[in-house]
């Protein structure tokens, strides 16, 4: 958790980031780092995943804040009711609620993919832990659910609302390139619907929401 003794004039520039660990799917953790390095980042994901911890930690969004103890404080408090241990800044909710409340930060998302540059040497269970990853609540991938790139995903209730799918976790809506989730609210703010939405509970493939499309691929994998 951001330093609390900073003047409360004083704005302490840095990352917010969101991250979860396969050993413990239905859990999330918030932190930060006080600074906009990103090789901190890494640091610090990497410190986690070496933490009495037998996988690493997965990264589902960080974001470059000009006020990071006010996001922080405000991230925690809007989910305080899922926050069972107060001193400790874990989630027990879907990972994609929360970014997409990150994803309303004014400001710059940090792209990363530190888990590429994991030496087998530093975490030898690397690999075993992104294939687990995969079949829980982990970050979110198109590929885990058989669903390929340049798919048509259609909205919930909104059937002319159509994006596709571009990476193994963005799509595109109305050209842009984002996430799920973003794609989501861009969806509802056409209908004055501000709140952080799921993306997976509001796309549907093949007939399907994602999110029902993972639970049960996940129960007959079991």
């Amino acid at each position: 958790m951001a330093k609390k003794k900073q003047q409360k004039t004083e704005k302490l520039k840095g990352i917010v980031y969101l991250a979860s660990n396969p050993c413990f799917p239905d859990w999330v953790k918030v932190g930060v780092v006080e600074s906009c390095d990103v090789a901190k980042l890494k640091k610090r994901l990497k410190q986690l995943s070496g933490t009495n911890v037998p996988e690493p930690f997965e990264l589902h969004y960080a974001v470059i804040v000009d006020d990071l103890i006010r996001e922080e404080e405000h991230l925690l408090a809007a989910y305080n009711g899922v926050r069972e241990n107060k001193k400790r800044e874990f989630l027990k909710i879907d990972p994609d609620s929360v970014r997409a409340t990150m994803e309303r930060f004014d400001g710059e998302e940090v792209k990363l993919d530190w888990e590429a540059n994991i030496s087998p040497d530093e975490i030898p269970s690397f690999r075993k832990a992104q294939k687990s990853a995969d079949k829980k609540r982990g970050n979110f991938r198109f590929a885990a659910l058989g669903i390929p790139i340049g798919a048509k995903l259609v909205f919930s209730n909104k059937e002319s609302a159509v994006c596709e799918v571009v990476e193994n976790n963005q799509v595109k809506y109305e050209g842009a390139v984002m996430s799920l989730s973003a794609a989501a609210n861009a969806v509802l703010a056409t209908r004055g619907i501000t709140w952080g939405a799921a993306g997976p509970r509001h796309w549907k493939y093949e007939g399907e929401t994602l999110h029902d499309l993972r639970d049960r691929l996940e129960e007959e994998s079991e």
